[in-house]
């Protein structure tokens, strides 16, 4: 069981993770609101309510639930909690929780969220403010910074991540308490608008999924969550592809020869040759989707990530110059316009190259004849904008948040246009790696709009 006790605030608070210390505790104290964040395996909840309610009535009782089915929900309140909250829930949702109890209210406010998201206050001369008290217990690691770049709090696994124990004081930036350029790399990244995402990797080889939130009033706070068993199930995920994915090669190319030999050996029938057209088809899309797999893979695995000082008008210009001869044939304009002395930016220009290439042949695939296909490129606070759009099919508003997912395709699509699922994915691998972002606008038979946005050169 762990359990915090709570009386009026400012809080005087406990946290207690053995079954009976926490009864005892609460028989000792008799607070005015009682928050199980965790059931015990051989706790009965329903009698562990009573005897607590046989020591202090008037004490509010407040279960965190894993479960957010309506059955467990329903079943928790039977057994006289006066509120239930579904886990993971925001600070907001358990700090308003719990204020509302500790103020009188019956009113329970049960909600269920996919997110957690750690503002944090200071409490008075009694001590730390409940928020604080929650932070402690988590297994995340938990920083806040004022205006300045100094550590307002920390908590036990932020101590841990980064030996913080008995280094310098709130006085000090944490430039100076802490040598980690991923995580001063995102610091400097982070602006006052919206939280910034991002990976920090440790001295142990450990991966961290960092985010800074702004705090308008205070700094901001970084929440740090270990994923480190993420990328090695990735990392193991993507060497199989690779591994299968380069041994069907061999195959489908000797199956391709064979098909191709067929009409040297004798004459076929047009209805055999239509056979041999599907053959020759399939096995183009098959060869298709290895390449993409294999490309992605090197791409996820940093190969032939050498970056350099690169131009993007250049990058662009040689990819349109590429396309015009399929332009013509369609019956469609592609046009491409540039700033004058577009800053320069950090890149792999063989990827970036592949990047727009799949950018602009999308652009060109789903057009049609008649089509406009425009690439815009400009500069604005520091970042090298890049837009493509078209006057084609466009994107359905329901499939915008998933055409980066891996073999995702519109639905509005036909499965008569080739296509792996694959190319998006890789644009917006690219893009991060680049330290960039990347979105899509649409409006269904009306176009789309691909922008790319990436930092200058400073």
């Amino acid at each position: 069981m762990q359990a915090i006790l709570a009386e009026k605030l400012p809080a005087q608070l406990f946290i207690e993770r053995d079954l009976q210390s926490f009864v005892t505790r609460f028989a000792q104290f008799q607070p005015d609101l009682a928050l199980i964040t965790a059931q015990h395996p051989e706790c009965n909840l329903q009698n562990l309510i009573q005897r607590l309610r046989s020591k202090q009535p008037e004490s509010s009782i407040i279960l965190c639930l894993e479960k957010s089915d309506k059955e467990s929900i329903t079943e928790s309140f039977r057994t006289g909690v006066n509120d239930v909250l579904c886990t993971p829930c925001t600070n907001n949702e358990l700090y308003a929780t719990v204020q509302r109890w500790l103020n009188g209210s019956d009113k329970p406010i049960t909600q269920i969220t996919p997110t957690l998201s750690v503002p944090i206050k200071r409490g008075n001369n009694n001590g730390y403010h409940l928020y604080e008290t929650i932070l402690t217990g988590l297994n995340d690691g938990v920083l806040v910074l004022d205006h300045n770049h100094r550590i307002i709090f920390a908590n036990p696994k932020a101590h841990e991540l980064f030996s913080l124990d008995g280094q310098g004081n709130n006085t000090q930036p944490i430039e100076e308490l802490i040598d980690n350029n991923d995580l001063l790399v995102l610091l400097a990244r982070s602006n006052t608008d919206k939280p910034l995402l991002g990976e920090i990797v440790l001295g142990d080889k450990r991966v961290m999924q960092a985010q800074v939130t702004p705090l308008s009033e205070l700094g901001m706070v970084i929440t740090m969550q270990d994923i480190t068993h993420l990328k090695e199930l990735d990392r193991i995920k993507n060497e199989f592809v690779s591994t299968v994915s380069h041994d069907l090669r061999s195959p489908l190319t000797a199956i391709l020869g064979y098909v191709e030999l067929i009409a040297r050996v004798g004459p076929t029938n047009a209805r055999q040759n239509e056979f041999i057209s599907r053959v020759q088809l399939s096995v183009n899309n098959i060869t298709a989707l290895i390449d993409d797999l294999l490309d992605l893979g090197r791409i996820e695995a940093g190969f032939d990530a050498q970056k350099g000082r690169v131009a993007i008008e250049e990058i662009l210009g040689l990819v349109v110059d590429s396309y015009q001869g399929r332009v013509q044939d369609n019956n469609q304009t592609l046009t491409l316009q540039v700033d004058r002395n577009l800053p320069l930016i950090t890149g792999s220009m063989i990827h970036l190259r592949q990047m727009f290439s799949n950018l602009i042949g999308n652009a060109i695939k789903y057009s049609p004849p008649k089509g406009q296909i425009k690439v815009l490129a400009w500069a604005e606070r520091e970042q090298v904008f890049v837009q493509i759009s078209d006057t084609g099919c466009g994107i359905p508003t329901a499939d915008l948040p998933y055409i980066f997912d891996k073999f995702y395709r519109a639905s509005n699509i036909s499965v008569d246009i080739p296509g792996t699922g694959l190319g998006l994915t890789i644009v917006k691998t690219i893009v991060e790696n680049h330290n960039g972002r990347i979105w899509a606008e649409s409006k269904l038979d009306q176009g789309a709009a691909f922008t790319v946005v990436f930092p200058t050169i400073s």
